[in-house]
């Protein structure tokens, strides 16, 4: 809770919904499991919060890994990205 408030839990993706999340919302999440994407994913939301004028260090960040048995490497990497649509 911040000022009374419960942040407001963003999740994104692509970049608008990045800066969007940077410039309006307590916290963003992402189920990407790509480490390099996750780190583009991180600094696009805290360099929006600045260029909002937000102070960076007070968003929360959350990367949920998703998990499943893996029947080959294309299901899975499927299954990560879009785990609906896994078979």
């Amino acid at each position: 809770m911040r000022d009374g408030k419960p942040p407001v839990w963003m999740p994104a993706y692509g970049p608008k919904a990045l800066a969007l999340a940077g410039q309006k919302a307590g916290a963003s999440s992402s189920s990407s499991p790509n480490p390099f994407l996750t780190e583009w994913m991180v600094k696009a939301v805290r360099q929006a919060a600045r260029d909002a004028g937000r102070d960076p260090d007070v968003l929360t960040i959350c990367v949920a890994m998703l998990w499943g048995r893996v029947r080959s490497a294309n299901t899975n990497r499927r299954g990560a990205r879009w785990p609906t649509s896994a078979a």
